[in-house]
């Protein structure tokens, strides 16, 4: 019994020495690269405040941004699509003018697709391809919607191999609304390229993975398209 006291009596001071040893090891480390440690909390302290003070100016920069968005917003609601692309001279620079200044901002991007969407409207269809075909968007319902625009500007334009590649792209969406309705749209465009039998192919997908879920008259209707491009 006593010597398994004495054995951890002995053990615990051998614990002892080692925490005193690697505490006089630390402090050593720490005395000679005082000056090399300073400089690394500094710089950490540096990033820290850099990162605090660009999150500020980012969350200052949108609501600027966003409070701008929201008239050009209603007027491209109204359909005056003129005045949400030029400004109305008074607090509204334009939906271009805010995608230029803001244009790394969420609202920024959203300033930029209403651009393009109001070109479309105008039909200014080049002006609408070089501001919607670059976008860079997280919701996936707003990207494939675009897609399917850019795709709608080539075929205005009668360039159809450009306009049959965005409703393809378009046609991957999830949601099966804007799936089907770029799916018709790349039937129409094959149709008109002559290309009959890719025609059928997208009205049978409309059918086989949209069908009877979206209320759509020409997607309602699918059958009757079928049919007659299978003549």
């Amino acid at each position: 019994m006593a010597k398994h006291v004495e054995s951890q009596t002995t053990t615990e001071k051998e614990v002892t020495e080692n925490v005193d040893m690697a505490l006089s090891k630390t402090g050593a480390f720490i005395i000679e690269n005082k000056k090399a440690l300073l400089i690394a909390l500094g710089v950490l302290l540096l990033v820290v405040a850099g990162v605090l003070v660009y999150n500020s100016v980012m969350e200052s920069k949108e609501s600027e941004a966003s409070a701008q968005l929201a008239l050009g917003q209603n007027y491209f609601a109204i359909q005056n699509y003129e005045v949400s692309l030029e400004g109305d001279s008074l607090d509204f620079p334009g939906v271009p003018a805010i995608a230029d200044e803001f244009g790394w901002t969420k609202s920024g991007k959203l300033a930029k697709v209403y651009a393009g969407l109001s070109y479309y409207k105008l039909g200014r269809y080049d002006e609408a391809i070089e501001s919607l075909k670059n976008v860079s968007l997280k919701d996936d319902v707003l990207k494939y919607n675009v897609l399917a625009t850019v795709g709608d500007c080539y075929a205005q334009q009668g360039d159809l191999d450009n306009a049959i590649k965005y409703f393809e792209k378009a046609a991957k969406a999830d949601l099966e609304l804007v799936k089907a309705n770029a799916l018709f749209k790349l039937a129409k465009a094959y149709e008109s390229a002559g290309k009959k039998d890719k025609a059928l192919k997208a009205y049978q997908r409309i059918k086989e993975e949209c069908g009877g879920k979206v209320r759509l008259p020409d997607v309602m209707e699918v059958d009757k398209y079928i049919e007659m491009v299978s003549e």
